[in-house]
């Protein structure tokens, strides 16, 4: 549980600076969910990124949310979420992130055939 403090420690002051509509906040919460995810946080990780795409992901720009619904996706194959659940958030990610770098959707690509 330290690691979730600190990493909700660090999305609040992200959001008192940067103000929780700002992207550099988004990015901060998809850094934190996959953080999270990789010390076994699955939960932590689910809850941040849920949050945020659901209360904010509409003043974000398309790869800040392609960004984070691909943190989820990932978060919610590790939790053992439906095969459908998890595409299904794979597919938000897919559609947000038409404008991202190459390798960024290799890894989305690659993440959708494992499934």
């Amino acid at each position: 549980e330290p690691a979730l403090a600190q990493y909700q420690a660090l999305l609040r002051s992200a959001a008192k600076v940067l103000g929780e509509r700002h992207r550099l906040y988004g990015a901060a919460a998809a850094g934190s969910g996959s953080l999270l995810r990789d010390l076994g946080q699955i939960e932590a990780s689910r809850q941040i990124l849920q949050t945020v795409l659901d209360g904010y992901a509409d003043s974000y720009p398309p790869i800040v949310r392609a960004t984070l619904a691909f943190e989820l996706a990932q978060t919610l194959a590790a939790a053992g979420a439906s095969r459908s659940e998890v595409l299904a958030m794979a597919a938000r990610a897919e559609a947000d992130g038409a404008d991202a770098p190459a390798f960024w959707i290799e890894d989305l690509q690659a993440f959708i055939a494992r499934q």
